[in-house]
């Protein structure tokens, strides 16, 4: 729903990111919904899936942001909640990289919970922000690899940095 710049925007994403404001989650997440509801009205989802931090990042930040906003989109929209995705392995923080270095880093990065029965589904997959997609890219990809029959993509904010690969539908 929203362009992320260095106002009020980006101000609110480094407080849910930095200082743990939950409050901003519930907003943003309702934000999601709307432009959920708006771009894909026809689309029935079988649940909402954040993006997931490695478990140790998360231990050291006391919490995933993206689990809250995910969790705000899933009651919005009335979806179950699933967090079935698994960050495996810890990698370098991804604003610190380009383009194609994104890439390389999140090869192998994630996998699917043995115990979510993800074939035929279609998943919401909730992140903060979209830089260049490469971490929405690399979710869904493992998302299909386990047999998600769809896997749609909702942020709070796509940032417009001119040069950027913007992520597309993939089949």
């Amino acid at each position: 729903p929203f362009i992320y710049d260095d106002g009020i925007t980006g101000s609110c994403i480094r407080r849910l990111k930095e200082s743990g404001y939950e409050r901003n989650a519930t907003y943003l997440g309702t934000e999601i919904a709307k432009q959920v509801r708006k771009t894909f009205p026809l689309t029935v989802f079988d649940c909402v899936m954040p993006v997931p931090m490695h478990p140790q990042d998360e231990f050291e930040r006391g919490y995933a942001q993206c689990v809250w906003l995910a969790k705000s989109v899933a009651k919005e929209l009335s979806v179950p909640y699933e967090n079935r995705l698994r960050k495996i392995r810890r990698t370098t923080p991804q604003k610190k990289l380009s383009g194609d270095e994104r890439r390389v880093n999140l090869r192998g990065a994630f996998d699917v919970d043995e115990m979510f029965d993800t074939p035929g589904k279609t998943i919401l997959l909730v992140d903060d922000l979209l830089t260049t997609g490469s971490t929405l890219e690399e979710c869904a990809t493992m998302l299909k690899i386990y047999g998600a029959e769809a896997v749609y993509v909702a942020t709070v904010c796509i940032t417009r940095k001119e040069g950027k690969k913007r992520w597309q539908e993939q089949d």
